[in-house]
């Protein structure tokens, strides 16, 4: 059945904070891919409205039916005389809309998203525009076309339906760095991190207003950067481990300028703390331990099992509810609907 949008972010901002917390408790115990595979979970969530009755939803919760309320806003308050209005949650700002058969909130949501978009296009035709100007082609073994680029601040892969790897000029004089940041955007390729990119936009742009939704993005292409490390360090080869990890400080210190902000490119920029972390799981590896994974699979399956799921159909429930939220403050009488 399709969800309500209350359910869909209710549902999502549990599995969003769920996989955070998994995300500190096995760090360093499952292959950083594996980790990074997860937010496939969350990207599944937001964008697919859709999800199966079921006891074991985290929508059958009396929290979660609270928020729900809240989010709806179907509080309904009973006047003298037996007029039943919208109560506070379904007026405020959005009363006079209301009134003419309108909701305010749709419109600022599609607002939002029409904005995010807008700047999201702007920001990659842009970066496209400058990397056409300034690209010259390079003779490179590998799978992609490899171009490079005078004053580009980081090495990336660049594209959707044609996508090619960028490298400073700077770095092109170093054929051991080179080497490494070759076999690092390609590593990029192989696991369709272009393509993800673009579903971190998409999930952005559609919960512009949802703080978790935004973590969640950065987490997992800190996490995209970590996986890609990993898939580097076995192509290249345990020999190279440490001088892979000075390619990485090395091109994060050469770094000019900001990194554009909503660029679908994957770069391999880093904040101090994030370089530091890598650099360490970079030099000691990580290995996926027995008992973490299956510990994994048993997670993920609860999660699934509660977040990818609604509530259950139940009328006394709905009855009970209706009963339970009945208030009289001496005026008039509020009470919320079950949906």
């Amino acid at each position: 059945m399709i969800a309500s949008v209350s359910e869909l972010l209710v549902t999502s901002s549990v599995l969003i904070l769920a996989l955070l917390v998994l995300r500190q408790l096995l760090r360093g115990r499952i292959s950083r891919r594996l980790q990074y595979s997860l937010w496939g979970l969350a990207a599944l969530r937001l964008l697919l409205p859709f999800s199966l009755p079921a006891g074991s939803s985290v929508m059958n919760l009396p929290s979660a039916r609270r928020v729900e309320a809240v989010i709806t806003g179907q509080t309904v308050r009973v006047q003298a005389g037996g007029t039943a209005v919208p109560g506070p949650a379904a007026a405020g700002t959005g009363a006079a809309a209301a009134s003419e058969g309108v909701s305010v909130l749709p419109v600022l949501w599609l607002a939002g998203v029409l904005a995010a978009a807008v700047w999201f296009l702007f920001v990659n035709l842009r970066f496209a525009r400058q990397l056409r100007a300034a690209r010259r082609p390079m003779a490179a073994d590998g799978s992609l076309p490899v171009y490079r680029v005078s004053g580009l601040s980081s090495p990336c892969l660049f594209g959707l339906l044609r996508p090619a790897v960028y490298v400073p000029t700077e770095v092109t004089g170093d054929p051991a760095m080179l080497r490494h940041i070759l076999v690092h955007e390609e590593s990029h390729w192989r696991q369709r991190d272009h393509i993800w990119a673009l579903v971190r936009a998409v999930c952005l742009c559609l919960y512009w207003f949802d703080p978790l939704v935004w973590a969640a993005a950065a987490a997992s292409r800190e996490d995209c950067e970590r996986a890609c490390d990993e898939r580097a360090v076995r192509v290249l080869g345990e020999p190279e481990r440490i001088a892979y990890g000075h390619t990485l400080v090395a091109v994060v210190r050469r770094m000019r300028g900001p990194v554009y902000p909503g660029c679908t490119a994957t770069t391999m920029s880093a904040g101090r703390n994030s370089l530091q972390r890598r650099i360490a799981l970079i030099v000691s590896g990580t290995r996926t331990r027995i008992w973490a994974a299956a510990a994994l699979a048993v997670c993920a399956a609860v999660l699934i099992g509660c977040t990818f799921t609604g509530r259950k159909a139940d009328p006394q429930q709905a009855l009970d509810e209706l009963e339970n939220s009945i208030a009289f403050d001496g005026t008039a009488i509020t009470f919320t609907l079950p949906e």
